[in-house]
């Protein structure tokens, strides 16, 4: 992704930090419920009950938003459904049939994250399921899929798409295929539908904010059935074609996120990657990176107080964690955290807590494997000052791989 240079901006506690509440959308309940909100568009969601009954549709039903709930047609369900199920199975790759939980979140839901409704699984499904007739493991089904993308396969001119700068766009995959160019996050999203529609599951993910620089960053993970752990892929790094390992990306510096999460697969609202709603996603990090270890001791708030880590990211302290407080025995709250080692931990952390009333707050770096931070009072005149280091000097020292991160 295009990045932007840092420069150096004075902001008061009060003025940079804004502190909302969010409530997740009134979970739809049981199936009832569900159909009940669903308006006028019920009959088209009972249509598809009737046509695929069973577990898997009322899942679907059962955890659309309220926005899918008055807007799916009954194909977007049965497709769905009818062509997961085909995937359903003991096939080569995958070694034998996947439980309910792990097939229902992240192979058969009728879309990837929050762009717009549209058919996708049948098309993919016939496209992609003969380019894995020889494949033994979940690797090797993931690297052909991958080649997919990619490649112009018999002359499918549908296919071969090219990475571009970034994008806020919604597109269906079909709408990508037509374009034949997307930014990462269309392209993990295209990767993702691609991974399910074959039956391996598959979840889009975000490095939430680069910390040594500014923007951010999307990924694929799929679940690798032999190793029985979930694996990363970046989809945009064409050239290389992923053969450098993200442990080498991190050591290097290219890949530097304090804080790494999975899509949730049914949104409890929309754009929980926009909003920052962290805690509604699945976090990653520990797939991805060391952990380093931060102790926060926070004086005189309630019990169940929020706790918040901010990042300097595009001129402004960016959210990339949330977290509650717990009560100790001497009367202070203390809170755990976690966050992803990179190459170089010189760049600050703005971390506070609030349990409606008050609000504590620290400023600090978190070199170590394990770290304390002492929250503090926030004092009438507070305000919160910084300015990257060397920022010339580290843009300088960037430059000949600016291309690169220009993608990312």
């Amino acid at each position: 992704m295009k990045t932007e240079r840092s420069f150096f901006r004075t902001w008061t506690l009060f003025a940079t930090l804004n502190f909302v509440i969010s409530t997740a959308a009134e979970p739809t309940g049981d199936l009832h419920t569900a159909l009940k909100h669903a308006g006028r568009n019920r009959n088209e969601l009972e249509t598809a009950l009737r046509k695929v009954p069973g577990k898997d549709s009322e899942h679907l039903v059962n955890h659309a938003s309220q926005y899918d709930l008055v807007n799916l047609n009954a194909q977007h369900i049965v497709e769905s459904v009818t062509y997961a199920r085909k995937v359903h199975e003991a096939l080569p790759y995958l070694g034998e049939k996947l439980g309910n939980e792990l097939w229902r979140r992240w192979v058969l839901p009728y879309r990837v994250i929050d762009e717009d409704l549209g058919l996708w699984r049948k098309d993919f499904y016939e496209k992609i399921s003969p380019l894995l007739v020889n494949t033994s493991t979940t690797k090797d089904a993931a690297e052909a899929v991958l080649m997919w993308v990619w490649s112009d396969h018999l002359n499918d001119s549908t296919i071969n798409l090219q990475s571009t700068t970034a994008e806020g766009r919604n597109r269906t995959t079909s709408q990508i295929m037509a374009s034949k160019e997307s930014a990462c996050r269309e392209f993990n999203l295209f990767y993702v539908a691609a991974l399910r529609s074959v039956g391996i599951p598959a979840r889009h993910c975000m490095a939430s904010r680069w910390y040594q620089r500014d923007s951010f960053h999307f990924f694929t993970e799929y679940w690798d059935c032999q190793l029985k752990q979930w694996v990363a892929v970046d989809t945009t790094d064409d050239e290389k074609l992923n053969a450098e390992p993200l442990a080498a990306r991190i050591a290097r510096g290219r890949w530097n996120a304090l804080a790494y999460y999975a899509h949730p697969g049914f949104e409890p609202e929309g754009d929980v990657y926009g909003k920052g709603l962290w805690a509604s996603c699945v976090p990653v990090t520990s797939d991805i990176a060391s952990l380093v270890k931060v102790s926060l001791s926070i004086p005189m708030l309630r019990d169940g107080a929020t706790v918040s880590a901010y990042i300097w990211n595009s001129g402004t302290w960016r959210l990339i964690q949330t977290s509650k407080a717990i009560a100790e025995d001497h009367g202070e709250l203390s809170c755990a955290m976690e966050f992803g080692k990179c190459a170089s931990m010189d760049r600050p952390v703005l971390f506070t807590a609030t349990d409606g009333e008050s609000l504590k707050w620290a400023v600090s770096t978190i070199s170590g494997e394990t770290n304390t931070v002492y929250l503090k009072d926030v004092e009438e005149g507070d305000g919160l000052s910084w300015r990257p280091a060397e920022v010339a000097g580290v843009a300088a020292r960037n430059e000949p791989e600016q291309e690169e991160l220009n993608r990312e």
